[in-house]
């Protein structure tokens, strides 16, 4: 059975406690089994960690996990693996600011290749000429731009390579509302008077700091104007998040008719 089935013979050893990555690699490739390894409380913390980045699941690290070298030379192994597209993937949205400068001409020869997706790379290296070349689709853009917006809030050379990434991206106002509160105020505007999902427009604001947060009060406001009682669940998150920022929630929001 072992022989027929490595990935099972991976698993099994990951939730004993091994630690040795390339013995357990077999499983990560498999979302599944990796999100198992990532739950187990057996399972070796680092392996624990890189398990939960190929099974889809970043938000498992925690803060001291996410900083330590040994994920990070786990995750720089995992470039043009096969287990990597999803493990990348989910380390672009919680891996420190600019953690991929040092791998780009690893990062932009796996999504050459198909081995990496190509917002994913772009959003490790960071804005700049080395990843701008990398994307032209328009969900690949939003999520660098939403990476980069929540990794690097303050950095000024994130607007200007924001815009010229907008100004050459395929029209896609879906994808431009998955990144609402890093768009220019007169982009934004325009794309909240003709938004269809309301929930999706006000959940793009959930990874925003604090100040982009603040800076998007307005089109807050416009999007709780028209929602309704199907909406609940998203004004409860909304709320949960203004409060968490100690904004007061009746300057951000009105009340749903």
């Amino acid at each position: 059975m072992h022989d027929r089935f490595p990935e099972l013979d991976a698993a099994a050893r990951a939730i004993g406690g091994e630690s040795d990555l390339d013995a357990i690699m077999p499983a990560l490739d498999d979302a599944g089994l990796a999100q198992v390894i990532a739950c187990a409380p057996e399972a070796h913390p680092l392996v624990r960690a890189v398990a939960a980045l190929c099974g889809g699941l970043p938000s498992v690290p925690d803060p001291p996990t996410i900083a330590d070298p040994a994920l990070h030379a786990a995750m720089t192994r995992l470039i043009g693996a096969s287990a990597g597209w999803t493990a990348l993937q989910s380390w672009a949205l919680v891996a420190p600011a600019g953690w991929g400068r040092a791998h780009a001409a690893a990062l932009r020869d796996a999504a050459h290749s198909g081995m990496c997706a190509p917002g994913a790379a772009a959003a490790l290296i960071g804005p700049g000429d080395a990843s701008a070349d990398l994307l032209a689709d328009a969900w690949d853009i939003a999520f660098a731009i939403r990476c980069w917006g929540t990794s690097v809030p303050n950095d000024t050379t994130v607007p200007a390579e924001r815009q010229r990434l907008l100004d050459a991206a395929p029209s896609s106002p879906f994808a431009r509302v998955l990144c609402l509160p890093w768009l220019p105020m007169e982009i934004a505007y325009a794309l909240v008077m003709t938004v269809d999902d309301i929930s999706t427009a006000i959940h793009a604001f959930d990874p925003a700091s604090s100040p982009e947060h603040a800076r998007g009060t307005a089109l807050l406001r416009q999007l709780v104007a028209h929602t309704h009682s199907a909406h609940l669940g998203t004004l409860t998150r909304l709320a949960s998040s203004v409060r968490r920022r100690g904004m007061p929630w009746r300057m951000t929001c009105s009340t749903p008719s």
